[in-house]
């Protein structure tokens, strides 16, 4: 199922869905975004593309392309990370050291760089 323009607050149990330039809030599970915010929230298993903002979540397992950012959030799960992570804590998982960036405020814990 594919979601664009949408706005989902205080979403619950979401699972397979592909968001595009959506703004999203809540518990999503192996989703994919295109072009969105999401605030919030609690990700586990899913895909980040296209300048997707990710914001004060959780964020579990997941892939985050170059061109999507962090603030605030915590990384961790077996997850890969290719775009910049502004403060917040990359607790653990896999990093790409020519394409991920990271602030001085950011605190990497367990990593393994590729």
């Amino acid at each position: 199922v594919q979601i664009s323009g949408g706005k989902l607050l205080y979403c619950v149990d979401i699972y397979d869905y592909e968001f595009v330039d959506s703004y999203i809030q809540g518990e999503v599970s192996r989703c994919d975004f295109f072009g969105c915010n999401v605030f919030g929230s609690d990700t586990m298993d899913c895909n980040f593309y296209q300048s997707t903002d990710i914001i004060s979540s959780k964020v579990k397992t997941s892939y985050v392309s170059d061109s999507c950012k962090l603030r605030d959030c915590y990384v961790y799960g077996k997850g890969i990370l290719k775009g910049s992570m502004d403060g917040g804590i990359f607790r653990e998982g896999i990093y790409d050291k020519n394409k991920a960036r990271f602030s001085k405020e950011t605190e990497k814990i367990d990593y393994i760089e590729i």
